[in-house]
């Protein structure tokens, strides 16, 4: 059995986010990862191989898609609340089983040098 994967890594957006009323009044850069596991696709009887079709697999632009409109979306306070809105989206496409998004604040409004905070949410079709 094979076991697919399709990934988005380093998609870079600005959003209104945070809690702190500096963070909600102007749009910050976050970085958007997301892992889709595929559904199994049909199998071309002659070969044994997966089917090469786009309609047998998940498409990541629509994936892309789902995440930017996300992040389009009303201001939030938690990067947690826009991670689980892409997994809720992306998990209605077709031929997805689960999703996994990790949401990372680039610049987090903190005294201490760290690259980014980030948070995730991992939601399986039932």
């Amino acid at each position: 059995m094979i076991s697919r994967s399709i990934e988005v890594r380093g998609l870079r957006l600005e959003a209104l986010v945070g809690v702190g009323g500096s963070e909600r009044s102007r749009r910050q850069p976050i970085q958007i990862d997301i892992v889709v596991k595929v559904a199994d696709g049909a199998v071309d009887i002659a070969t044994g191989l997966m089917v090469d079709e786009i309609d047998q697999t998940v498409n990541y632009v629509d994936v892309i898609d789902v995440a930017k409109s996300a992040v389009a979306g009303p201001n939030r306070k938690l990067i947690e609340t826009i991670a689980e809105q892409i997994c809720r989206g992306v998990i209605e496409l077709n031929m997805v089983d689960s999703v996994e998004v990790l949401v990372s604040k680039l610049i987090p409004p903190i005294d201490e040098l760290i690259s980014h905070t980030s948070a995730r949410v991992v939601l399986h079709k039932e």
